[in-house]
C-alpha cells in the first residue's frame, strides 16, 4: 500500500506569486538533469502551496512561443520572465488612488514648490522629488518666471 496523497500541505493563503515561485515552477515544468518534469497542476500546486486554478492560470499568463529552425518550428513554452512582466504591468494600477492630504510632508513640500517658478522646483533636490512632482501641473507658478 502506498499514500494516496502528497504529504505537502495544501495552503493557498497567498495566490499571488513571487519571482522566486514563478522560477521555482519554470525549473519544474521544463525539468532540469537532476529532476524530472512536473506537468500535473495539482502537484504542482501542492508543491507550490497554490490551487490548481492559480497554477492553470500563471501558466496561461508565462505561456510564450518560441520559433526554431529546426522542425517542431514553434514550441510553446512557460517563461517567468514574460509571466513577471505581465503580472507587474497588470497589477501596477491597482489600488486606491494616492490621497495627498494624508502625507503631511508632501503637502508641505508641494506647498513650498508651488510658490516657486518650475525651472527653481525642477532644480531643487528632494528626497521624493518624482512624486511631488507629479502633482504639479504647468501653468501652477504664482511668480513670473
Amino acid at each position: 500500500m502506498g499514500r494516496n496523497k502528497c504529504s505537502t500541505p495544501t495552503v493557498c493563503a497567498h495566490s499571488h506569486f513571487t519571482w522566486a515561485e514563478r522560477l521555482r515552477l519554470q525549473g519544474w515544468w521544463k525539468g532540469t538533469k537532476s529532476e524530472g518534469r512536473i506537468r500535473n497542476r495539482r502537484v504542482l500546486g501542492q508543491l507550490l502551496h497554490k490551487s490548481e486554478r492559480t497554477i492553470r492560470r500563471e501558466l496561461a499568463r508565462g505561456w510564450v512561443k518560441h520559433d526554431r529552425g529546426n522542425p517542431p518550428f514553434e514550441v510553446w513554452e512557460y517563461n517567468a520572465q514574460y509571466a513577471h512582466d505581465r503580472a507587474t504591468e497588470a497589477h501596477g494600477s491597482k489600488g486606491p488612488q494616492y490621497k495627498i492630504g494624508h502625507d503631511r510632508t508632501l503637502c508641505r513640500a508641494i506647498g513650498a514648490l508651488v510658490k516657486l517658478c518650475p525651472f527653481e522646483a525642477l532644480a531643487r533636490d528632494f528626497k521624493d522629488d518624482a512624486r511631488i512632482l507629479s502633482f504639479i501641473r504647468p501653468g501652477t507658478c504664482l511668480m513670473e518666471c
